[in-house]
């Protein structure tokens, strides 16, 4: 049908479809998404915004492609409540971090991340806090690496972690502040051989 170009026939099977008892959220979710699409291309604007809405703030898509698509028709006066509500939504705090980053909220977003330390998630942000406040990521960067540490158990993990001592070069003062937290590792972990011989390979050796 779409290809075809019968998109109000399209737009009518799949909104049939969606209503099917048996579907499941993540279901409700993707017509919906193929929904926009549809109404979209056939310009109907008021359908589109509604879907939209029902798409994000009842099904809860948090979607930064969606949100962004929601701020953009909403107007300015409104947004702030809008984002509440999503702030609200958010239960998990990757989702809590995605939307302050979205919303340009970075010293809520440097707040979550000091409370759930992880190198994996804070690199998504890292090049923006970075620019937002130097000194402040970086001392944030090495108390999530000495979390990383103290949680490795193994070689591969030791090693995940060393390799970014590296990365911390680009900060004013980062290399020494690597040496530093190296130091640190020798000390504090001085029965890990495997720790201690992954730092050397990165080119940290015990001073």
């Amino acid at each position: 049908l779409y290809e075809d170009d019968n998109l109000p026939k399209a737009i009518e099977l799949v909104r049939e479809k969606r209503k099917w008892v048996r579907n499941t959220n993540w279901q409700i979710t993707d017509y919906t998404k193929t929904l926009l699409g549809l109404l979209e291309k056939a310009g109907e604007h008021e359908q589109y915004e509604c879907e939209l809405r029902y798409l994000v703030l009842e099904l809860k898509c948090q979607d930064t492609e969606f949100v962004s698509r929601l701020k953009a028709i909403t107007p300015l006066e409104n947004w702030a409540a809008v984002f509440e509500k999503l702030l609200a939504d958010a239960k998990r705090p990757a989702d809590r971090m995605q939307l302050y980053h979205f919303n340009g909220m970075y010293s809520e977003l440097f707040s979550e991340l000091s409370r759930y330390p992880y190198i994996g998630t804070f690199q998504s942000y890292e090049e923006d806090l970075r620019r937002w406040n130097t000194d402040r990521t970086l001392r944030l960067y090495t108390e999530i690496l000495k979390c990383e540490m103290d949680r490795a158990c193994d070689r591969k993990q030791y090693r995940h972690v060393a390799v970014n001592l590296d990365k911390l070069k680009v900060y004013p003062n980062g290399h020494e502040e690597a040496k530093k937290l190296a130091t640190y590792w020798y000390v504090y972990h001085k029965n890990r051989p495997a720790m201690k011989d992954e730092l050397k390979k990165a080119g940290y050796p015990q001073e």
